[in-house]
């Protein structure tokens, strides 16, 4: 993903340099010389090249819109409480590498998750992180999992509470989860400062 994103980058460098060209050349062509030593069979070739290569640069302005963010729902798992599908998944994870991390946001803000998701107030989500994929939240906070799979959060304005297992059932926390955490208002994390 990231091959791509810097694909797309050089390629938005090169339209930028392009119409860059363009507009110098079509300035020079028109007017650059000023009017009064132009001659009246002023050749229209440079100026059609000038706006050719503009146009594509202005057709990407348009045409590209912001992709919306997706809203992010409780999205529990159906897991049969026997613990048969628990181990399974549980046994698919560990192969994969994967951990889930459940996270409720307890603020008043819409929080942006590595700018593509939407949590809302008082809604959880369960991500799927690996050493990869960090997660990155619009309030400042991150989750990084390390090489021991720990998993190790920066958060400034101490707004982070894990959640025990005796807080599961309370929370309705699905049993497969590695780690659960309440995104607090600001000073009402677990840390006393």
């Amino acid at each position: 993903m990231n091959k791509m994103n810097s694909n797309n980058k050089i390629f938005l460098i090169i339209l930028k340099v392009l119409a860059i060209l363009g507009l110098i050349l079509t300035f020079l062509s028109f007017g650059g010389r000023g009017y009064g030593f132009r001659r009246p069979n002023t050749n229209f070739y440079p100026i059609a090249i000038g706006i050719c290569l503009i146009l594509p640069y202005l057709l990407h302005l348009i045409l590209s819109k912001p992709k919306p963010k997706k809203n992010l729902r409780n999205n529990s798992k159906k897991f049969d409480k026997s613990g048969f599908i628990i181990e399974d998944y549980k046994n698919q994870k560990l192969k994969s590498d994967l951990l889930d991390i459940f996270i409720l946001n307890e603020t008043n803000e819409n929080l942006i998750i590595n700018r593509k998701s939407i949590l809302e107030p008082d809604n959880w989500y369960i991500f799927q992180i690996d050493k990869y994929k960090p997660i990155y939240f619009s309030n400042g906070i991150e989750f990084h999992i390390d090489n021991d799979k720990n998993l190790e959060t920066i958060d400034y304005r101490n707004q982070i509470i894990s959640l025990g297992d005796e807080n599961f059932e309370l929370y309705e926390v699905p049993e497969y989860v590695n780690w659960a955490l309440v995104i607090a208002n600001s000073n009402e994390g677990d840390t006393a400062e």
